[in-house]
């Protein structure tokens, strides 16, 4: 075995690649592309072969089997999961096994790749699990032989070297693999017998041990013969801007980031002035997008004989274009989903689709084939069947035939009969197959349309190939992305990992030391960017510190920062002139004016909660009640909605009192009949989740509630009863002017829950699944008709249902009324709607809009 040597500051490539008969070993596929332009092709001679490691062990180790990849592998584990293992592993459904199995794969593979066939020095419970991961892979060994099938892992197990592939070359050439497996070493060490190998390195020779096959240290030149500048920034977005600034009117540069993977830069940087050498995740496809939305869709609906849709769900995918446009949904349609979703509808039914959103209709039929299907070509064939080309974008290439292949080499589950069953793994099998080719679908890569060739190159760190670079940029060079984060482990920490002979992550650490180190120094001018934000906890990695004080190298101030960003924006974005500051959120004063026009011609009406608005916050009072300010797309919760619930209540106990006799008495069997009627109504209403909570548990409750309180009205009310009201308002006759000012008219305004009139007194109830609040019943007795003989003598309660507690009022109706006044004059007599902090106005929903100053 040979070993050759060159400087950093050589061409790799260029003095190891030679023209005759060779095979060639790279570490990753940009090293065997950029070697392959230093070949030149002999003239009827045997060519020399290029291939990755990978490939190159693979072909060694060919079989005869099949070997299994990717979604197939996932689905056979899960199957050979037994129940208490799946319990120990807290795997609950298919979903969990997928980043399990994994894990699981890749450790038996290190395992394997390492040579190691028991572990040593582990705690009890690691020997445990341990013994039960092993259970489970000598099982799933024992199904791939049983079914004449292997994996990458097992072809490791027994290697056995199909030397045929080497049998025309007599060099084996290794070119810069900086480390290398024991079962790497071994199959090396195998082929050094009958071939002659080469180990192409560049790095310092007493930095690599040649009978361990690895570097175990880096030493840097003395002196510097490149350019190097370090900047340092403030946010992201400048290391972003003052990339183009470096770049401009600049010929063949790299830029490299550590990030790749991670950034979005390729959505708003020019493809014409930079390649971004990359194949893209299908996932940024629309027809990806569009599946997914699809997905999400399905698996929130209510199944049950007729689908009904998540309203939720269906208002975020109606603003994601690719779906409005492949469902044709109008401005209008949005606008009816938003009002749905307003009065707080959780499902859609077709009833509702026939009445108002027509155009969704479509969309019901589609799912109500999901539910039809009971294989992966069962799904196959529905999504061939869906008039994809609508949707297609012209960025990337070939799109929906990448899709098509893919569900192509899916097929290949059910010919292989790798699942007897699908009802043994999914519960609902058609969500469960969707799942399988959504995740399937992850994993594919495509290519963008019209890549160019730029001289300008953005490209993975970590993958980049080891080249020679007249001008090359660094980005992201921060603690936690250069040196990357210690990976989550799987089994063993890294003591133990170290013990046992397997890669840690001091050495992986070294390795990628060396790719750092690699490209500053073989490049003649480098730029390397660094994010320092200690707010955001970002700082410099340690790779570029030990680079900066090895040769007293200074950080740079950007040529771009903060004072810059409102001219870039307005550049960015055309406007011709600096952005406006409100729209950026720096304007100190934005307390609006009152103005006349503000309250409308006509008397203004004022409920109870507009009145607390102007006693807590006259900005939020204009926000809510004068220009009313709407989210564009409503908040969701998780949780039981506390609005529906306390609306059920309502209508629950308004249809009950609409039924009671005059001694407030009614039958069990009519408050059934009355609540199923309310269930069947706010079935559309109540989340799936928790509809049989209202069917068992709080009808129960609001049935014994309701029977407590008219026990409890029997024996506070005085006399017999006459006239019994519910959801009583002022009609449009009696809204008397509570209060005439310069800028506008107020009148009164609500709804009051229950009015019991007898014919000395009258009773105002108000139905409360909170707390409430006495003061409200004061507002509601100064809507009544005060000159009215019939409203005299009031009394006024507050019924608190889940505490089953009738509360009463004592206050003063004259005096609140002349609090009320004093409240609405000195709003109207102020300047504007005024801005001041309280301990609670950080959850306040106009919290951002507003950004009041703690004073």
């Amino acid at each position: 075995m040979k070993f050759e040597y060159y400087d950093y500051n050589e061409d790799l490539f260029a003095n190891s690649i030679e023209n005759k008969p060779a095979i060639y070993v790279f570490s990753n596929f940009n090293n065997l592309l950029e070697a392959k332009k230093h070949y030149q092709k002999p003239f009827l001679q045997l060519e020399s072969q290029f291939m990755t490691l990978s490939d190159f062990k693979e072909k060694l180790l060919a079989k005869e089997k099949i070997i299994l990849r990717e979604e197939k592998l996932p689905l056979l584990i899960y199957q050979l999961l037994k129940d208490n293992e799946k319990e120990q592993l807290k795997i609950n459904s298919y979903a969990d096994v997928i980043e399990f199995s994994a894990k699981f794969l890749n450790f038996f593979n290190e395992l394997a790749e390492y040579q190691i066939e028991k572990l040593n020095y582990l705690e009890s419970w690691q020997e445990e699990r341990f013994q039960l991961l092993k259970n489970i892979y000598q099982r799933y060994q024992d199904y791939l032989d049983r079914e004449g099938f292997t994996d990458q892992t097992l072809i490791k197990l027994s290697p056995s070297l199909n030397l045929d592939l080497l049998e025309e070359y007599s060099v084996i050439k290794f070119i810069n693999i900086r480390h290398f497996t024991p079962f790497e070493k071994m199959i090396i060490r195998e082929i050094n017998f009958l071939k002659n190998v080469k180990i192409v390195l560049q790095l310092f020779k007493e930095d690599y041990n040649e009978s361990d096959l690895e570097i175990t240290q880096l030493t840097f030149p003395e002196e510097i013969v490149n350019e190097i500048k370090i900047n340092q920034v403030e946010e992201d977005i400048f290391q972003v801007f003052n990339l183009l600034n470096e770049i401009e009117d600049q010929d063949k540069v790299t830029i490299l980031d550590p990030n790749f993977n991670n950034n979005n830069y390729h959505r708003f940087l020019s493809s014409q002035e930079i390649n971004f050498c990359q194949d893209y995740s299908f996932t940024e496809t629309r027809i990806f997008q569009f599946l997914s939305l699809l997905q999400q869709i399905y698996n929130n609906s209510k199944h049950e004989k007729n689908i009904k849709l998540p309203v939720k769900d269906i208002l975020l995918a109606a603003n994601q274009k690719v779906f409005s446009h492949f469902y044709r949904l109008s401005l209008l349609d949005k606008e009816i989903l938003k009002e749905l979703a307003s009065e707080e509808y959780v499902y859609l039914d077709k009833r509702l689709l026939n009445d108002q959103l027509s155009s969704l209709l479509p969309l019901l039929n589609d799912l109500q084939l999901i539910r039809q299907i009971n294989t992966i070509e069962d799904f196959i064939n529905f999504i061939t069947g869906l008039n994809l080309d609508s949707i297609q974008e012209r960025n990337f290439t070939g799109e929906k035939e990448k899709l098509l292949d893919s569900l192509l080499e899916l097929k290949a589950i059910n010919k292989m009969n790798l699942v007897s069953d699908w009802a043994t793994i999914f519960n609902d099998k058609p969500q469960g197959i969707f799942s399988i080719i959504i995740n399937y679908l992850r994993y594919k890569k495509i290519k963008r349309e019209n890549e160019v060739s730029a001289d300008i190159i953005c490209e993975d760190f970590y993958k980049a190939a080891d080249s020679q670079r007249n001008k090359l940029i660094i980005l992201n060079a921060i603690d936690g992305i250069l040196p990357a984060k210690q990976n989550e482990k799987f089994l063993l920490n890294e003591k133990q990992k170290e013990k046992n002979g397997l890669l840690t992550y001091k050495q992986q650490k070294l390795f990628d030391k060396y790719i750092f180190f690699r490209s500053v120094l073989s490049s003649k001018e480098v730029s390397i960017f660094a994010i320092n934000n200690l707010e955001e906890n970002l700082t410099p990695g340690g790779f570029l510190e030990e680079l900066r004080f090895k040769y007293n190298l200074p950080y740079n101030d950007s040529s771009l920062d903060s004072n810059d960003l409102l001219p870039i924006l307005s550049k960015i974005f055309n406007s011709g002139q600096a952005c406006p500051e409100k729209l950026l959120g720096i304007s100190e004063e934005d307390d609006f004016v009152i103005e006349k026009t503000d309250f409308g011609e006509k008397p203004f009406s004022l409920s109870y909660y507009k009145y607390k608005k102007i006693k807590d916050c006259y900005y939020r009072f204009y926000l809510e009640s004068i220009i009313k300010l709407t989210e564009e797309i409503p908040e969701f919760n998780k949780s039981m909605s506390n609005r529906i619930f306390g609306n059920f209540a309502h209508d629950f106990y308004e249809r009950l009192f609409q039924k009671v006799d005059k001694n407030l008495k009614l039958d069990e069997e009519s408050i059934k009949v009355i609540a199923n009627q309310l269930l069947s109504d706010y079935e559309l209403k109540i989340d799936k989740y928790y509809y049989q909570f209202y069917e068992k548990f709080i009808i129960n409750k609001l049935s014994r509630s309701f029977v407590r309180l008219t026990n409890d009205l029997k024996a506070y009310v005085n006399g017999e009863i006459e006239v019994i009201n519910t959801e009583w308002q002022p009609s449009r006759n009696n809204k008397e002017i509570f209060l005439t000012t310069d800028i506008a008219n107020f009148y009164l305004n609500g709804r009051l829950d229950l009015i019991i009139k007898t014919s000395a007194e009258s009773y105002l109830i108000d139905f409360k699944t909170g707390k409430g609040d006495l003061e409200q019943l004061s507002f509601y007795e100064l809507m009544l008709d005060q000159k009215s003989e019939a409203y005299k003598s009031v009394k006024k309660s507050i019924y608190q249902i889940l505490e089953e507690r009738l509360k009463h009022s004592l206050n003063d109706v004259e005096q609140f009324a002349a609090a009320l006044k004093e409240q609405i004059l000195t709003l109207v007599n102020s300047d504007k709607y005024t801005r001041i902090y309280k301990s609670r106005c950080k959850s306040c929903p106009y919290y951002e809009i507003c950004r009041v100053v703690v004073k």
